[in-house]
């Protein structure tokens, strides 16, 4: 995770499995509690995620919307954005084609 701008930017890389979601949960939901906490995913290095991936981050955008904050996914790769198309995560969550579209989108957002 880095920070830029006020922004939390975490990068996940690999592959969010089983075994790697546990751990990816209560790091988001600790990035998303403050207030005003904004955070990107980057997605550009994620090969899968699994259903338990998909709610953890589920989990943090709500968690970041209750402490009127705001989380956006970046950079899907092509398996990955063909989950989140199926499953329709991007109703509930934005989902940006690159990192820096979704700063933009972030600081154009209210608040």
């Amino acid at each position: 995770m880095r920070l830029e701008g006020g922004v939390a930017i975490v990068a996940l890389q690999g592959s969010a499995s089983m075994d790697q979601v546990g751990g990816l949960r209560e790091r988001l939901l600790s990035l998303a509690e403050p207030v005003a906490a904004r955070i990107i995913l980057d997605l550009s290095h994620l090969a899968f995620i699994n259903s338990a991936g998909l709610g953890a981050i589920i989990a943090a955008h709500q968690s970041a919307l209750a402490h009127a904050g705001d989380l956006r996914i970046a950079s899907p790769q092509p398996a990955v954005q063909r989950l989140l198309r199926l499953t329709r995560i991007g109703q509930t969550v934005p989902i940006h084609p690159s990192l820096e579209a979704a700063r933009r989108a972030l600081a154009a957002a209210p608040g």
